[in-house]
């Protein structure tokens, strides 16, 4: 399955109990969505990680019967699995061959109690980001649950769910971003750019970052963040690229994600006209396993209980058209 029942059942459930709005845990809203093929928060959501454990049993190189522990521990290479990673991505979506935007996404969780978003500091925000770039942890547990169930591509999409004023009730937003909302530079040309800005401050000639930027160009930020040994030192030093969002590509900051509101955000897909665009959403919805009924601009999906979602767009002012699904609690 894929973000578009992520959001569904985030969504039903936030209409059902709008109070979890601004009280609950990012993590808790996640959980209520599975399969997973990789859960960070592995602590405090251990009991869905033992659920999600099970699909292994379908595994041929697991021999015998084996407790829910051991299968989580197989699945993550590890004894002590309860230990969080603390790295990119928080969560990995099980990959299910259904060809919808999202299928198998890296999902990253970012809570503020203010109006921006929180800082990125273990990753650039992308719009699709390839398994093998990933920590270890993650990279190895994705492909030993999906070995048991049903292998997925190396490149995926990122999404991000965020909230901001996670503690004023009258204020908070959730919202399931696609990575594009974020990504409006390409992050190698981006890490190009902030490379020469700091040549530039050490007052590096022109014909010097001509020569130089090129080659700092072409390592990615897990490369720039490695810990180097340096002959003599007694400390070892590295570089960590953290990022802040700017205003114009926060999607909390425009006038069409109003207080209160769960949304659904992506870039409009080529060749989806305005008439047939509700139509198309309802169809990915109905593939991704969501009872839809459509209700002229607007639709009803019906999961634990029915609810309306509004199809709107909202142009991105850095990254042109994007689609929001909508409902307000």
């Amino acid at each position: 399955m894929g973000v578009f029942r992520l959001y569904a059942e985030i969504a039903s459930h936030l209409v059902l109990k709008p109070q979890d709005l601004d009280q609950i845990s990012l993590d808790a809203m996640a959980a209520l969505y599975s399969p997973y093929a990789y859960i960070g928060n592995r602590k405090s959501l251990k009991e869905l990680v033992l659920e999600e454990a099970k699909q292994l049993k379908s595994c041929p190189s697991l021999q015998g019967e084996q407790s829910e522990e051991e299968l989580a521990a197989c699945w993550f290479g590890r004894k002590k699995w309860q230990t969080d990673s603390g790295a990119f991505p928080d969560f990995v979506l099980a990959y299910e061959k259904t060809g919808l935007l999202g299928d198998g996404a890296l999902l990253e969780l970012k809570d503020s109690r203010g109006a921006g978003i929180a800082s990125f500091n273990s990753t650039l925000p992308a719009a699709r980001k390839q398994l093998r770039t990933l920590v270890p942890l993650v990279t190895q547990s994705v492909q030993r649950y999906e070995k048991c169930c049903q292998c997925g591509p190396d490149e995926r999409d990122c999404f991000y769910l965020i909230r901001t004023h996670k503690q004023c009730s009258k204020q908070s937003r959730v919202s399931l971003v696609h990575g594009t909302f974020f990504e409006t530079l390409p992050n190698q040309d981006l890490l190009a750019h902030l490379w020469q800005d700091v040549l530039r401050q050490a007052n590096a000639p022109d014909e010097l970052l001509g020569q130089i930027i090129p080659y700092l160009a072409q390592l990615d930020r897990a490369e720039v963040a490695q810990t180097r040994q340096i002959e003599k030192a007694s400390v070892k030093p590295r570089l960590r690229i953290m990022s802040e969002i700017h205003a114009e590509g926060n999607p909390h900051t425009y006038p069409e994600i109003p207080p209160r509101s769960v949304n659904l955000i992506f870039k409009q897909p080529e060749g989806i006209d305005e008439n047939g665009l509700v139509e198309w959403v309802s169809d990915c919805f109905g593939k991704d396993r969501c009872v839809v009924r459509r209700l002229n601009k607007e639709f009803e999906l019906e999961l634990n209980s029915a609810f309306k979602a509004e199809v709107k767009k909202i142009h991105h002012r850095r990254n042109g058209m994007h689609i929001v699904i909508q409902t307000v609690v």
